[in-house]
């Protein structure tokens, strides 16, 4: 790896990761400022944060927070409802901070709520995208696999 691909990020701010089909995705900078956080719910490998793998910068979580508060407040309050019930999804968490941007990343762009931060997200609106954010770690966690398998294959050869 050149150094002319790595470059200094703000430490546990939030960026997008490219090359998860159409779909960038909201990954943490790590507390190094050097290494990317795929997922805080499966243990996966951090990747190196080199500019081709970046789609763009989205910010600390106060950033974002900024963009709507009262929808990230929303947010997180049916993230913690969701938490609570019993037969909820146990990867559903209300520390977890990627669950968290990755989902409201996903209100921001579907609802435009930059341009339209006071536009009130329905409850099925956050719902689905909380679903959307599971399904972000899930695809993360099974590319992450397929490469794992491919390494040990070619370790066996």
């Amino acid at each position: 790896m050149t150094t002319e691909n790595q470059f200094n990020l703000p430490s546990l701010s939030f960026v997008l990761l490219k090359g998860f089909g159409e779909t960038s995705i909201p990954v943490q900078v790590g507390l190094d400022n050097r290494f990317l956080v795929l997922s805080t719910f499966y243990t996966l490998s951090p990747v190196v944060a080199i500019q081709p793998l970046l789609d763009g910068f989205l910010g600390t979580q106060a950033d974002l927070i900024n963009i709507s508060k009262s929808n990230y407040v929303n947010l997180l309050l049916k993230i913690k409802s969701i938490e609570e019930d019993e037969d909820a999804d146990d990867r559903i968490k209300s520390n977890d901070s990627l669950l968290i941007v990755r989902a409201f990343h996903q209100l921001v762009v579907r609802h435009n709520l930059k341009a339209a931060p006071s536009t009130e997200v329905s409850d099925e609106d956050l719902g689905l995208a909380i679903k959307f954010a599971v399904e972000q770690d899930d695809l993360i966690k099974n590319a992450h696999q397929n490469i794992v398998n491919v390494l040990k294959r070619l370790a066996e050869k």
